[in-house]
């Protein structure tokens, strides 16, 4: 069955009527890029009131430097120029993606020639895949970060048992000594050394391992203000220590001292990016993740968390280094100022209590490390 449309209204051609009323943007350039004509919906994809548009647009003008060169072509030649990807960069500072078609209007030569343009909007279409691409870099991040804590582990319990039996025999050994022996000075120099390995190997377990402490309900600004002093002497002179606390803070289930040496690693990290002095802020709030939120960070789950962060006015972090905090080794100082476990025990501390960090760091602009743990309901 053909239904028959309604006539259009006197006066009104097909085409004009079309162009018109089509939601795709249209418009006609002249053998320069000028705009000749355009339709509500080129007005409406630019920004443009109506009556400035043609006097405002220039293509060549309004286009990422990418698509200048084939427009320049296709204007100089006459030949079609479609389905051309490039960016329309709006005078707010907007960028619009479009899908740009230039057909030449039939008839008269360069610089005379005119040109019928098409620009569909693929803007929604483009950022998916942006996002699509961002979320499969931070999964690929945080998988990367389980598979060095797995290696870590495995690593640092082969460790562990060869240092435990280096202990032992020198004990034994110690046993057997005069107390007139002169070999005793080296045999403490020999443990002393291997007590520090081991201390090292428990930090390595540390990120990985769940802790065997027991975990309490308390409020985590409560156990800030406790430590105050351990962290103001972390900080050291120099550096003002600034605590911003939320009175009204959630509670969670943590090992208190867990969280102490996890703030001590990040106000030591502070610390490190402000050799000239500064400040620190430690701070406290209450802080719901929603779905939107959630899709944004790596291992993070939508809900209520208690929100910690650490915010410097240091040096600040590359973003390819900010890629590498959190493995173990991985340390930004200098010579052999540190071993890099600070921050991998932050990471490995946050992770056995179920909450996840976030970074937010700028070169020469410091940096704020986040810390999120979930909100415990009784």
């Amino acid at each position: 069955m053909v239904t028959s449309l309604p006539p259009l209204p006197p006066g009104c051609d097909t085409a004009s009527h079309f162009f018109v009323n089509s939601p795709i943007a249209q418009f006609r350039l002249s053998g320069t890029g000028g705009l000749l004509e355009a339709n509500p919906a080129f007005v409406r994809l630019l920004g443009l009131a109506d009556a400035s548009v043609r006097q405002m647009f220039d293509l060549q003008g309004w286009v990422d430097r990418a698509a200048r060169a084939s427009i320049a072509t296709t204007l100089a030649s006459g030949e079609p120029l479609t389905n051309q990807a490039c960016r329309f960069i709006l005078l707010d500072g907007r960028v619009v993606y479009v899908r740009l078609t230039l057909l030449p209007v039939p008839g008269g030569p360069a610089p005379e020639r005119l040109f019928d343009g098409w620009a569909e909007d693929v803007s929604a279409g483009h950022r998916a895949e942006e996002e699509r691409q961002r979320l499969e870099e931070l999964f690929q991040h945080s998988a990367r970060l389980d598979a060095v804590g797995k290696l870590a582990n495995t690593v640092a319990h082969d460790f562990n048992n060869i240092i435990t039996a280096i202990i032992g025999y020198t004990e034994v050994v110690d046993e057997g000594l005069g107390p007139d022996t002169t070999v005793r000075a080296d045999l403490v120099e020999v443990k002393s050394a291997a007590t520090r390995a081991a201390e090292l190997a428990q930090k390595l377990l540390g990120y990985t391992r769940r802790s065997a402490v027991p975990e309490v309900v308390v409020n985590a600004s409560d156990v800030i203000r406790q430590a105050e002093m351990l962290l103001k002497r972390t900080v050291g002179g120099g550096i003002n220590l600034a605590l911003e606390l939320e009175p009204e803070l959630w509670l969670v289930r943590v090992a208190v001292g867990q969280v102490e040496q996890t703030l001590v690693n990040m106000l030591t990290n502070a610390r490190e990016a402000m050799p000239k002095g500064g400040i620190v802020t430690l701070g406290t709030a209450n802080r719901t993740i929603t779905a939107t939120l959630a899709n944004a960070f790596p291992a993070a789950r939508k809900g209520d968390f208690v929100e910690i962060t650490v915010a410097d006015s240091g040096c600040g972090i590359s973003a390819d280094n900010q890629l590498k905090l959190f493995q173990p080794f991985f340390s930004t100082k200098v010579g052999a100022k540190g071993v890099g476990l600070g921050l991998a025990g932050v990471y490995g501390a946050v992770k056995q209590h179920s909450g996840f960090v976030v970074v937010h760091s700028q070169e020469g602009a410091g940096t704020t490390f986040t810390l999120y743990l979930p909100r415990f309901n009784g």
